[in-house]
C-alpha cells in the first residue's frame, strides 16, 4: 500500500460540539467525502484511461464519487480551544453572554447559553492527513490538486462563513509552492487584504462577516442612545444592486401583503410604504432560510415568523453560493455555481400560526430572479466597488463594526473567473 502526507496549516478556529472529548479533530469522513466530490466533479478527465473509460479501480463505489483510499486525520503539538460565549457583567451588574465569533453565535441570546456548554472553538498547532491506497496513480491526481482543495474547501458547522479554514503546508516533507491566487486560478471571488491579524485570526473573520451582513441582509443595530444616531447599513444587495433594476424583496412582498398596518407600524420609525410591484425572493439567491422573523417589540411574543416553502419539494435548503475563506490575513468571497433550477423558482410564504390564532394565513407565492435581473459574479463586482467606495468615506459610517471592518481593510479586489 502507498501513503502520502499532507501536513495542514489551520486559519481560523473548527467548531467542535463535543469539544470536550480528547482527540477530537477535523473529521476524516467530511474531508474524504468532499475531497472525492471535489476531484470527479472538476477534474473527471484523470480518473478515465485512453479509451475514454472510468478507471473502476480507483473507484469503491462511482455512483457516490467515492475514490479508492484511505485518510488517517491527527494533530502535532498544541491545540487551544475556546467556548462560543464569555461572560461580561452589564451596568447594572447582572452577567451577560458576548459570541466569541459573531459569526456562529448570533445574536447572543442569555437564556440560550445552555446550548453551548459542549461546544469549543478549536484552534491546532498543525495537522497531519495520511493518505493509504494500492493505487500510485490515484494518489498522484491528489497529490496534484489537494493545494486547492482546501484552498476552497472550510469544514465543521458554518463552514461557509470562515471557519474551519485550512490550506495545504507540504506534501511528503515537500513546501506546496505557489500563492493564493494561484490555487485561486479560475475562481471568481473578491479578496479582502486587511491589517497583520491577531494568531487565532477572529479579528478577520468578524470583518469578513460584518461585509457579508453589508452584502446581503445590512445591519440594524437601532439608535445609539447616547449619541442619538441610528446605527443602520442597508443591504446593499436589496437596496442598491436590485433596487436599481426596479425590483422588491421578499422583505418588501411580505409588508405588503402579509403583515398588518399595525404590525408595520411597530416595525421600525422609517417609512414602510414599498415604492415596488415587482417582487422576487431576492435573497434566495444568497441561501435560502426555512423562515424570516419580523420582531415589533423586544418580547419574544412580538416576533412575526413567515415561514419560506418550495412550492416543487425539490429544493429543502439551498446554501449560501459564496463561501468565505479566511487565509492569512487575507479574507475571500468565493462563488460557487449558483444550480440552474434556483433561476425563476417559486417560492411560498405563509405566516406562521401564533399562541393565540388557530392557523397560519394562505401561501403566497414570488419566483426568485432570473438570470437577466441577477448574476453572482456581477453581484460581487458591484459589491466590491462599493466596499472601495465606502472606505474612502469611512467618516459617513454609522455602524462601528463596519467602520472598523473598512478601517482595518488595505485592499480590496474583484477577480472574475470562469462563468459561475
Amino acid at each position: 500500500m502507498y501513503k502520502v502526507q499532507i501536513r495542514l496549516q489551520q486559519h481560523t478556529p473548527i467548531i467542535h460540539f463535543q469539544g470536550d472529548q480528547p482527540g477530537a479533530c477535523l473529521r476524516a469522513s467530511e474531508v474524504k467525502t468532499k475531497l472525492d466530490r471535489y476531484l470527479v466533479m472538476n477534474f473527471g478527465s484523470e480518473f478515465r484511461n485512453e479509451s475514454g473509460k472510468f478507471i473502476e479501480d480507483y473507484f469503491v463505489d462511482r455512483q457516490h464519487k467515492a475514490l479508492d483510499y484511505k485518510m488517517r486525520i491527527y494533530f502535532v503539538g498544541n491545540s487551544t480551544e475556546k467556548p462560543p460565549l464569555h461572560e461580561r457583567t452589564d451596568k447594572s451588574g447582572k452577567t451577560r453572554y458576548n459570541p466569541t465569533v459573531s459569526s456562529y453565535y448570533a445574536p447572543a441570546i442569555d437564556e440560550d447559553k445552555k446550548k453551548y456548554e459542549h461546544v469549543k472553538l478549536v484552534t491546532y498547532e498543525y495537522i497531519v492527513v495520511d493518505l493509504f491506497s494500492f493505487h500510485p496513480g490515484l494518489l498522484d491526481i491528489i497529490k496534484k490538486h489537494i493545494p486547492a482543495f482546501f484552498a476552497v474547501t472550510n469544514f465543521g458547522t458554518r463552514s461557509s462563513k470562515g471557519f474551519g479554514s485550512f490550506s495545504a503546508r507540504s506534501i511528503d516533507d515537500t513546501p506546496v509552492n505557489g500563492t493564493s491566487k494561484a490555487l485561486l486560478k479560475g475562481r471568481t471571488y473578491i479578496e479582502f487584504q486587511f491589517r497583520n491579524n491577531p494568531k487565532d485570526n477572529t479579528r478577520i473573520m468578524e470583518h469578513a462577516y460584518t461585509f457579508y451582513q453589508v452584502l446581503k441582509s445590512g445591519i440594524n443595530l437601532g439608535i445609539d442612545k447616547k449619541e442619538g444616531k441610528e446605527r443602520y447599513e442597508p443591504s446593499f444587495f436589496l437596496k442598491k444592486y436590485m433596487a436599481k433594476k426596479g425590483i422588491g424583496s421578499e422583505k418588501a412582498f411580505i409588508k405588503k401583503h402579509i403583515l398588518t398596518p399595525e404590525e408595520l407600524r411597530k416595525l421600525s420609525g422609517r417609512k414602510q410604504n414599498s415604492p415596488y410591484s415587482d417582487f422576487r425572493y431576492v435573497r434566495g439567491m444568497l441561501g435560502v432560510a426555512p423562515f424570516i422573523v419580523f420582531r415589533t417589540g423586544k418580547q419574544k411574543s412580538d416576533e412575526i415568523k413567515v415561514r419560506i416553502y418550495d412550492q416543487s419539494d425539490e429544493v429543502e435548503r439551498f446554501k449560501s453560493p459564496i463561501t468565505i475563506k479566511i487565509l492569512g490575513n487575507t479574507a475571500y468571497f468565493i462563488a460557487e455555481k449558483i444550480p440552474e433550477a434556483m433561476y425563476e423558482r417559486e417560492f411560498a410564504f405563509t405566516r406562521e400560526a401564533s399562541r393565540d390564532s388557530e392557523g397560519g394565513d394562505e401561501r403566497r407565492g414570488i419566483k426568485t430572479p432570473s438570470k437577466s435581473e441577477f448574476g453572482l459574479d456581477d453581484l460581487l463586482r458591484s459589491f466590491a466597488s462599493e466596499i472601495e467606495s465606502r472606505r474612502k468615506s469611512v467618516g459617513s459610517v454609522s455602524v462601528r463594526k463596519y467602520k472598523d471592518a473598512l478601517g482595518d481593510l488595505l485592499k480590496v479586489t474583484f477577480v472574475k473567473g470562469e462563468s459561475v
